[in-house]
């Protein structure tokens, strides 16, 4: 809807004009009209119209020096009427930025209606670029390390207060690196600044950010008590909005400031720790003193993920979980969003690596490449952990036929040869394709990973042995060539086998 006003000294013209709005339809309304054009002056400027209509020929101040006076103060477009058909008046109208020249006995219905529906269209794209000149201002300021931008303007108050509320996307975690995570949600930031806030409450701007959270400055009046309350209430509101497509939104409301420039180091601190909202599960609405004591910046813990492994490796049941329990809340407690996604899938290395280790069906350990919270993909993992531990006490209740026992010891004693199925079934006196089977059924795996499990195990141990030079131990693990090795290694364990050298040796 848009704003119009009236000035004319006949107040019969402004009369049949309300009535040829109200009879036009148009998604209008008269927000003020006024026969004296000085104090017409005055009202516009403080009620601010889309659009005003205005009589040219009018005592003390004509209707071109109030157009100008509009034009230059308020920017709204402004329409002059006439009973005459004086160009030199349209003419002078159009060098001073009027929109329209009108004659009054032309007005009708459905003049009046075409007039506005241009003047809404007008109205529509001005507010659209103002929009857009705030949103690039705001976020420029928020986004300001210098210290010397400034978004306050004519909005400065000796008594105000600011601050700022922003507004994080529903929690994603991709355990499938290179997935896209390009995040479809996408606000009008003028919609939501124009909501309806409590009483005491202005909301400034909205304006979306490069890490896609919304981020809402507000300005509380002097007279406005409790102001966390009152932002809490307005920050509702925009999360509502934001639910409605997806409840999974969080928000960190700031507590209001006296000057407008802390608000800067308000949405450094709130960015800061949105990286753990992701575990904070209890509630939607936070603030900062919320994470107080929180420490921030930490890495990967390798010698947890370390202890796991060697739980596992040792068949440990209890010890594992009760391991990767630990490593879960001590993650939730120290690692921000992206290092708490690597720490998961760096455990999912983990655990696929015992199973390999362990020679287990690896197609039972699939979970989903997305979750939408840590609860989920935790029990995903421990999932897989239980799962682990129960093919482990089933295979120890079944006993290798002899053809996989020996085929098991030829890899044992050549996996540094190059060596072939042809070969392993003529030790075993079977057929290449019987053997195959046979590892399928026993084992759950076929001939060539386990030869190539067997052989990344034992390159693992000589890397941990610092007396080993790392330019042999593809050659005595029986590797094609050092690149292959590479490949095979990560594939496997995650890192590449200089990196994992470097980690257990403690080579910087």
């Amino acid at each position: 809807m848009i704003k119009i006003y009236v000035v004319d000294d006949e107040p019969m013209a402004i009369q049949y004009f309300e009535c040829l709005l109200r009879d036009s339809g148009s998604d209008c309304e008269i927000c003020g009209s006024s026969t004296n054009s000085i104090r017409a002056l005055d009202e516009i400027q403080k009620k601010k119209p889309d659009v005003v209509f205005t009589d040219i020929r009018m005592p003390i101040m004509d209707g071109l020096e109030l157009a100008h006076q509009v034009i230059e103060n308020t920017g709204a477009i402004v329409y002059l009427l006439t009973s005459y058909e004086d160009f030199d008046y349209a003419k002078k109208g159009v060098k001073i930025g009027v929109e329209d020249y009108i004659l009054k006995n032309e007005l009708s219905e459905n003049l009046l209606r075409g007039i506005l529906d241009r003047a809404k269209e007008k109205v529509a794209q001005r507010r659209e670029e103002r929009h857009v000149i705030l949103e690039r201002n705001l976020q420029a300021f928020l986004e300001d390390d210098s210290g010397t931008g400034n978004f306050e303007g004519v909005y400065a108050h000796s008594l105000q207060r600011y601050a700022i509320a922003c507004f994080f996307e529903p929690c994603v975690i991709y355990m499938q690196p290179g997935e896209d995570q390009d995040r479809r949600w996408h606000y009008d930031c003028r919609k939501l600044q124009n909501l309806n806030f409590p009483k005491g409450v202005t909301c400034k701007g909205v304006v979306k950010s490069k890490r896609n959270e919304y981020t809402a400055v507000f300005f509380l009046t002097p007279d406005a008590n409790d102001g966390r309350r009152l932002l809490y209430k307005a920050s509702d509101v925009i999360l509502q909005e934001l639910s409605k497509d997806n409840n999974g939104w969080k928000c960190i409301s700031c507590d209001p400031q006296l000057h407008f420039m802390d608000i800067q180091q308000a949405y450094r601190q709130a960015e800061k720790y949105s990286y753990y909202l992701y575990a904070r599960l209890e509630k939607k609405i936070f603030h900062p003193e919320d994470f107080e004591g929180l420490e921030t910046g930490a890495s990967l813990n390798e010698s947890m993920l370390e202890q796991i492994r060697l739980f596992m490796g040792k068949e440990e049941h209890e010890k594992s979980v009760q391991a990767i329990r630990a490593f879960f809340d001590w993650s939730r407690e120290h690692l921000g969003l992206p290092e708490y996604t690597e720490a998961m899938r760096s455990l999912l290395r983990v655990i696929r690596g015992s199973t390999a280790q362990k020679h287990l069906n690896s197609d039972n350990y699939l979970i989903s490449s997305v979750y939408s919270d840590s609860v989920d993909l935790e029990r995903a993992l421990l999932n897989c952990v239980e799962m682990y531990f129960d093919e482990l006490a089933d295979n120890k209740n079944v006993a290798y036929s002899e053809h996989i026992l020996k085929a098991m010891d030829f890899v044992r004693k050549h996996y540094m040869e190059d060596i072939s199925v042809s070969v392993m079934a003529a030790v075993t006196g079977i057929s290449e394709g019987h053997l195959r089977r046979l590892f399928k059924q026993e084992l759950k795996t076929n001939v060539i990973d386990y030869i190539t499990d067997f052989r990344v195990e034992k390159a693992r141990q000589l890397l941990e042995d610092e007396s080993m030079e790392f330019s042999d131990i593809w050659k005595q693990t029986g590797f094609s060539s050092a690149q292959y090795f590479n490949v095979v290694f990560k594939k496997k364990m995650g890192m590449l086998p200089r990196e994992y050298m470097r980690r257990k040796r403690g080579i910087r």
